[in-house]
């Protein structure tokens, strides 16, 4: 699966994409929930710069990228977004 194909499921923006506790906090989340990288994708057009990363979580797929002005942001199965949401961020609205 390519970074930049679609996968169905709820978007959550988690928070600044600069936001360096909240990546940790996320990165956490997923190694305990024993997330894989199956794919990864990384792009620049002027100022703005956006990564993004396919993962498996128990077969399921799922999206976290990482947009300038956009924020960093997860996107997947609804009770994956939740439980993951509930762990780095619970503020973030969904």
């Amino acid at each position: 699966m390519c970074a930049r194909e679609r996968i169905v499921g709820k978007k959550v923006v988690l928070g600044d994409e600069y936001d360096s506790a909240l990546r940790a906090k996320l990165r956490d989340a997923l190694r305990d929930l024993g997330a894989t990288q199956t794919s990864e994708w990384h792009g620049m057009g002027g100022s703005q710069e956006i990564a993004s990363v396919v993962l498996e979580i128990d077969g399921r797929r799922m999206r976290v990228e990482s947009e300038t002005y956009i924020g960093l942001w997860i996107n997947g199965p609804d009770d994956l977004v939740d439980q993951i949401v509930s762990i780095a961020n619970p503020d973030a609205v969904n």
